[in-house]
């Protein structure tokens, strides 16, 4: 917007960019996001509008008056959005922490399930020495028996 048009809508050439407040939505004549700024003096002092993202340095002329309502429903738009981030945030951390507690379980289990896998086995080695043994008495028998 040159400093002419600004002087003879605001009444004044004295304004501030809000740079961080984008209204989405709003577009200028290069394409680009309109930016919201403030009138700094003169008959319409704190009113807000939508310029040229480029201006001062190029100017394609978009000026549109900003509409109370615009803002108010903007600024409840943000205030739910951060709400719903600050809830998505929560059920992440809760999330991670089940994450956390799954796999501390995942361990145990495999720790309890190598532990009972060398119980099995000392028991089947104690089971096959028991059956050696049985086997080797029979056969003594047999043969005592045989030559008796």
């Amino acid at each position: 917007m040159t400093k002419s048009l600004m002087k003879s809508v605001s009444g004044s050439s004295s304004w501030t960019c809000n740079s961080s407040r984008v209204e989405i939505g709003r577009t200028c004549h290069h394409k680009i996001e309109a930016k919201l700024r403030t009138v700094k003096s003169g008959p319409n002092l704190g009113r807000r509008f939508h310029g040229c993202s480029l201006w001062p340095n190029s100017d394609c002329g978009f000026f549109q008056w900003c509409n109370d309502n615009d803002i108010q429903d903007n600024v409840h738009k943000m205030k739910n959005k951060d709400l719903l981030i600050d809830q998505l945030l929560a059920e992440n951390r809760a999330l991670e922490e089940k994450v956390q507690k799954l796999k501390k379980k995942k361990k145990e289990l495999a720790a309890m399930i190598t532990g009972s896998s060398l119980v099995a086995c000392k028991s089947c080695r104690g089971e096959t020495f028991a059956i050696m043994v049985v086997v080797a008495s029979l056969i003594v028998f047999g043969i005592v028996s045989f030559l008796k």
